[in-house]
């Protein structure tokens, strides 16, 4: 995820934006790496000071904790040229870490299968942070039957453990999440901290002094 880029001519304001149309092709590459640098910090600070209290799900189903937000910390980086400053969050399939979800951190967001029919929603401990694929092959899933439905089949895969007949996803077509602002800084902290470093680089080169 393309978690932040500023083009500094536009998110500056006017009177900054004026001196920083004066620097050269290296000067804004300098001042864009120094961006990048403090917004990294204060999104991976962010992310770290989060993860221990964001587990409502987890903690719900008395599951192990994904450590979602700890990947994400470690899937952070940040690029700078003459044109832009990024924040970057990469997503980590090998972790079963996608970095489009932290999106929700600025609206609710919409879920939809992307190559299945339906989405698999863990509803148990085994389940959680984990596919069908992952669960143990001596478990044979299948969807549980209605009560009462003549054999027709609910919207519940589960599978019989320890002889009990145990629902482990819901199938949907598609959920909406909804927001949570504090996985991520705010626009305008981030704001902030890209507009004190342009600050402190052109009063660095002696181009503003108020």
């Amino acid at each position: 995820m393309d978690f932040m880029r500023l083009e500094l001519s536009n998110a500056a304001p006017p009177k900054l934006a004026a001196w920083m149309k004066t620097l050269d092709t290296p000067g804004r590459k300098e001042l864009h790496e120094e961006i990048a640098e403090g917004l990294w910090q204060l999104v991976r600070n962010h992310l770290n000071n989060a993860a221990p209290s964001r587990h409502n799900t987890a903690n719900k189903l008395n599951a192990t904790p994904t450590g979602f937000l700890r990947i994400a910390f470690n899937n952070t980086t940040r690029e700078a040229d003459a044109s832009a400053a990024a924040v970057v969050i990469s997503s980590d399939p090998a972790n079963n870490f996608d970095a489009n979800a932290l999106r929700r951190a600025r609206g609710p967001l919409r879920i939809t299968p992307k190559k299945k029919k339906a989405l698999t929603i863990p509803i148990h401990a085994l389940s959680y942070g984990r596919s069908v694929a992952d669960l143990p092959s001596s478990l044979a899933i299948f969807r549980i039957p209605k009560k009462g439905g003549h054999g027709e089949k609910s919207n519940v895969l589960g599978a019989v453990i320890n002889g009990e007949l145990t629902g482990l996803y819901v199938l949907s077509r598609g959920v909406t999440v909804p927001q949570d602002e504090g996985l991520l800084p705010t626009d305008a902290e981030l704001l902030e901290s890209a507009a004190g470093t342009v600050l402190r680089y052109l009063q660095k080169r002696g181009a503003f002094s108020e």
